[in-house]
């Protein structure tokens, strides 16, 4: 992998700029010269260096601006130097999320008043972000799903440059509005939206008997009286 570095806020009159890191000279790594709105697309690891160093140029090759002694920078990373404030950042990319799928569900076989906890997978990645979680229970048609009983809740993720999966959870109450049967299940992220496959017959809703019943009756003893 490599890291790639780029600038912004360059001083009036700038046309170019480089970058360097090692020790000088055996050892320095060098960018070519760059416009200002070219990144360098660095192809070594720089294992943690904290010589960063960035030029800044005129046409005429006067330095317009110096930067020394940023990082660390890291394998996989990429940065952005302000040259006004002198400061070195990691780009985080926008929070996005992929490969969401329903990872396991129990319990599988409920009545009214019991709760159904759907545990999803999604991978996220980019800036931290609170996103809400949407399940439901139902029935999957031709072109759409027919919810019958849905939850939701908000789930943190992290802030992280790379893909993290994550495992969060929403629980649904089984009410009367949904008969006894076989049903299907989905869940998405909601914002971003990102909607899973649908689990086909995974949900078994057992009725519960109206009237008291009875079963197993038989004579256990017989006295003659």
């Amino acid at each position: 992998m490599s890291f790639t570095l780029s600038i912004k806020n360059a001083p009036g009159g700038s046309v170019i700029w480089d970058a360097c890191y090692g020790p000088p000279p055996a050892a320095e790594i060098c960018s070519p010269l760059l416009g200002l709105s070219e990144v360098w697309n660095c192809p070594y690891n720089p294992y943690g260096a904290t010589d960063l160093r960035i030029g800044v140029y005129d046409s005429n090759w006067n330095v317009k601006h110096s930067g020394t002694n940023l990082g660390p920078i890291y394998d996989g990373k990429d940065y952005i130097y302000d040259c006004s404030s002198g400061v070195l950042s990691e780009i985080i990319p926008e929070s996005e999320f992929r490969n969401i799928s329903i990872d396991s569900i129990e319990p599988t076989e409920v009545e009214v008043g019991d709760t159904v906890r759907i545990t999803a997978r999604v991978e996220h990645r980019g800036a931290g972000q609170t996103a809400t979680i949407y399940a439901a229970i139902g029935i999957q048609g031709w072109l759409w799903f027919d919810e019958i009983l849905h939850g939701q809740r908000g789930w943190s993720f992290a802030q992280s440059s790379g893909w993290e999966d994550y495992y969060p959870r929403v629980d649904i109450d089984i009410t009367s509005a949904i008969p006894s049967g076989v049903y299907d299940a989905y869940v998405k992220v909601k914002a971003p939206l990102l909607v899973s496959p649908t689990v086909r017959d995974c949900i078994t809703v057992v009725a519960v008997p109206t009237e008291p019943e009875f079963k197993g009756f038989a004579i256990e003893e017989y006295v003659k009286r």
